[in-house]
């Protein structure tokens, strides 16, 4: 980490919390110490190759162009309930069906009443 880095964490750190403030020197410095960052396609991985300290900079010329690839339709489909499949609980307790025949279950309306 150069002096000047330091000098600006320095100069903001009088303005923050004591707490705040070493909670940015020890990010400055872990990042300086690391020192690793990963640019263009080697910015784009799985999980597998993630680090501690391993910093990215993607640019807009990193992404693909708007409509590049083609556009994916794999939404949900609706299947049927299994005549046995119902949850399991604790001893004691028993699970019945409230409704059948909702049309749009997640619609949520209130009463004129409230």
């Amino acid at each position: 980490m150069s002096t000047s880095s330091i000098r600006v964490y320095a100069s903001t750190c009088v303005r923050m919390s004591s707490a705040a403030c070493v909670l940015l020197l020890a990010t400055a410095t872990m990042h300086a110490q690391a020192g690793q960052t990963r640019t263009g396609q080697a910015a784009f991985n799985g999980y597998s190759q993630q680090a501690p300290g391993v910093s990215r900079k993607l640019t807009i010329a990193d992404l693909p162009k708007p409509y590049a690839t083609e556009a994916v339709d794999n939404g949900p489909e609706h299947i049927a309930r299994p005549a046995d499949a119902w949850p399991k609980t604790l001893p004691g307790f028993k699970v019945e069906q409230y409704a059948t025949g909702l049309d749009n279950p997640r619609l949520i309306r209130t009463a004129p009443n409230g």
